[in-house]
């Protein structure tokens, strides 16, 4: 952004001081803000900032020139940006970023039950949901369309109620009978799973509520698979 700025504090003292300067690196330039210092000053913290400005894809690095004896040094402390809108860039092979903080993790920890991210962004697709809110907390299906995230009130041969608010207007996840779908009424297997967990504890348990018209034949089952797809129980 165009008020994007940096601030710290410096520390540098000494005979042997060298210079600190205040680089801004990028895919396709470098470039050098500011000359912060150039020898030595006094033995005390100063505050220092420079204005970024407008940059794509980059980042910012201090750069420090020390002498070669042991009489000097440059120190740097509480570095904060400012109107920056900066969004945190990782290694998107092995990391992912949390939302709304400047952190990456790595993606074996998603979905561990352990929350890395303070805002909990890497739990937050993990299977845990009451339907609620925008989308389905990372359940998917193996037939898209089938099972479906309803109201009561909407849902004509469904439950006319949810458990979470135990009105017509909460939502629950529900698969309908399929004999509109298919002439010749063979039943069929509709999935809806979790994306895949990480280790868990012997304890670990799901909880869930269900409401069932099964008809002819219908059953419902709960299984775990491993990340291949095979049957672990």
């Amino acid at each position: 952004q165009p008020n994007c700025e940096v601030s710290f504090f410096y520390h540098s003292f000494g005979d042997n001081v060298g210079k600190l300067e205040f680089q801004i690196m990028g895919q396709h330039f470098n470039r050098f803000a500011d000359k912060i210092l150039d020898g030595h000053s006094n033995d005390a913290w100063i505050a220092g900032s420079v204005n970024v400005g407008v940059v794509n894809i980059a980042r910012v690095v201090f750069r420090g020139t020390i002498g070669s004896a042991y009489d000097g040094d440059i120190a740097i402390d509480d570095v904060a940006f400012h109107n920056c809108g900066l969004k945190y860039l990782c290694n998107t092979t092995t990391e992912t970023s949390c939302e709304t903080e400047p952190k990456c993790i790595n993606k074996t920890n998603i979905c561990d039950f352990q929350p890395q991210c303070k805002d909990g962004t890497d739990e937050a697709n993990c299977g845990t949901c009451d339907f609620e809110g925008p989308g389905t907390c990372g359940w998917s299906t193996n037939h898209p369309g089938v099972w479906k995230k309803m109201a009561g009130a909407q849902d004509y041969y469904g439950p006319g109620y949810d458990h979470s608010l135990g009105t017509g207007e909460g939502h629950y996840m529900i698969a309908e009978s399929n004999w509109w779908h298919y002439a010749d009424d063979n039943h069929t297997v509709e999935e809806i799973s979790t994306p895949v967990f990480a280790t868990t504890g012997k304890r670990c348990r799901i909880r869930f509520y269900y409401a069932a018209d099964l008809g002819v034949n219908g059953t419902m089952t709960v299984t775990v698979k491993n990340d291949a797809g095979s049957f672990v129980s």
